[in-house]
């Protein structure tokens, strides 16, 4: 055959292929310009597969393996035949592109956090803040108003309570008695 287009015949035996109706693919190419490497690009289907070529040796039958990438392909019969053997269901090629994407994702990571940590010149650092210290009054616990520097406004514009600041006396050791009984004033924020 000496046109410009071959047919390469292939079983996959782990396809359970039979290889008395083999599978078949075309390459532009005439069978004495086809090399072991045009069969790997060429070859359709995807994984990593080893390519034993099929070759008559006095009339013996033999799977034979190319010793290098630019190796002519053996004929059986004036055909190209071989045996595709899978090593893996992923390309050789799609591993390493996945490495490659893989360890660019991992720098990528790696030097925006070192952006993040490194300050860009010595000016940059700041040294860190303790946090504050809060005293009990300086939570508003029963959201009747704002606290200001510990105490507790209710409204007035001069800081002034309108109730009596329930908060002040919170966490003094001891309590103060109030004997009084309360006026209705005092109560009216309970209901």
């Amino acid at each position: 055959m000496s046109g410009k287009f071959t047919l390469i015949y292939y079983y996959v035996a782990e396809d359970n292929d039979d290889p008395e109706y083999p599978n078949a693919f075309g390459i532009n190419l005439s069978q004495e310009d086809i090399k072991l490497k045009d069969i790997k690009t060429a070859f359709p289907l995807e994984g990593e597969y080893h390519f034993r070529f099929k070759y008559k040796v006095n009339n013996q039958v033999v799977w034979m393996d190319l010793p290098s990438e630019n190796s002519g392909l053996p004929l059986f019969s004036g055909k190209i035949f071989m045996k595709a053997t899978r090593f893996s269901w992923e390309s050789k090629q799609n591993k390493e592109k996945y490495q490659e994407d893989r360890e660019r994702q991992k720098n990528a990571k790696t030097s925006e956090e070192a952006k993040r940590e490194t300050p860009k010149n010595s000016t940059d650092i700041k040294p860190k803040q303790q946090p504050q210290q809060m005293s009990n009054s300086d939570f508003d616990l029963l959201g009747t108003g704002s606290t200001t520097a510990g105490k507790t406004s209710y409204g007035n514009s001069n800081g002034a309570s309108k109730h009596k600041d329930l908060l002040d006396d919170f966490g003094d050791s001891q309590p103060q008695k109030n004997e009084s009984k309360p006026n209705k004033q005092d109560t009216d924020w309970m209901i």
